[in-house]
């Protein structure tokens, strides 16, 4: 009985150092690679209070968490209006998703704006690649 809730205690130990790397290592993708001509990439980042913790080999505080997730849209046409919307709304809720992750992970640092925040950049480009296809 003891062994049984040991080993257990352990995997989950484990499952929660590999989740915690996951997301505050930026060298590990989060997410499977995808083709950068096909997708857009949106960028949510999260403040926090200085220090919250300090990195492990270098001693430097982390003060801001950023998940990046791809807004994939090889399957649209963005020549059509509907497709070119059908991207700003999927860039929309792709940031919205993110933003709840963040709120999940940090639930005492929310930020109202953080939806605004992670999807200028991303409008940006989906604005340029829309007026490239109709031109």
């Amino acid at each position: 009985m003891i062994v049984k809730n040991a080993q257990r205690l352990k995997a989950g130990s484990l499952l929660a150092i590999a989740a915690f790397v996951a997301v505050h290592s930026p060298s590990i993708a989060q997410t499977p690679e995808t083709d950068e001509d096909s997708s857009i990439v949106v960028e949510a980042p999260r403040s926090l209070p200085d220090p919250i913790e300090r990195g492990q080999h270098t001693g430097a505080p982390l003060a801001v968490t950023t998940i990046r997730m791809p807004v994939l849209y090889s399957d649209l046409d963005l020549k059509n209006p509907a497709d070119a919307d059908r991207l700003i709304t999927r860039i929309d809720r792709i940031a919205a998703d993110a933003c709840k992750y963040l709120d999940k992970l940090y639930p005492l640092n929310p930020d109202d704006d953080c939806a605004k925040k992670s999807v200028t950049k991303a409008h940006a480009t989906a604005k340029e690649l829309i007026s490239a296809a109709r031109e």
